[in-house]
């Protein structure tokens, strides 16, 4: 998939230290997304290709601290993947690296409500998830990069993700 290409001109006052960013988002109904950013430390023309949706959608157990599977998106760009469980009173936000899976494909969210003092997902709650496979051809790939707060991207580096949302019930 390619999007328009626009040609843009400098800003007057650009100069060393700078970052000019493109970004590409292609949404469906369901909020299912995918996303590529590019940094650059001049202003030029880039050209960015999405890269193709999930083949087959990962799917999350009906529990509070649930088992995620099909963590198995085919890029040799993938380097992680950003896990996001949203209930009523509590969100997980988990990065799981592609070596942490150790070529499995998939994670179960550990019960840290004794040890950090929180209340987990109870029966009836309905929750909301994201699982994002992180790309990047940056070696290494910038960690630090968040498609929710754009000022994490250095200039040359190039992230994309394909996210996949669903809701479960817990049981």
């Amino acid at each position: 998939m390619l999007g328009d290409l626009y040609d843009y001109r400098s800003v007057a006052g650009t100069g060393p230290g700078e970052r000019c960013l493109a970004l590409a988002v292609a949404r469906n109904d369901t909020g299912n997304a995918i996303l590529r950013v590019k940094g650059s430390g001049v202003a030029m023309n880039l050209t960015l290709h999405l890269p193709p949706p999930w083949s087959t959608a990962p799917v999350f157990t009906d529990e509070a601290h649930p088992y995620v599977q099909g963590l198995s998106y085919s890029d040799s760009d993938l380097y992680a993947y950003y896990l996001d469980l949203t209930g009523p009173s509590l969100i997980y936000r988990i990065t799981i690296t592609r070596r942490w899976l150790g070529g499995g494909d998939e994670y179960k969210v550990p019960n840290l409500a004794a040890t950090l003092g929180y209340t987990p997902f109870a029966p009836g709650d309905t929750i909301t998830t994201s699982v994002e496979a992180l790309l990047s051809p940056n070696n290494p790939p910038p960690l630090t990069f968040s498609f929710r707060d754009l000022a994490t991207v250095m200039a040359d580096a190039e992230v994309y993700a394909v996210e996949y949302r669903s809701t479960y019930t817990v049981r």
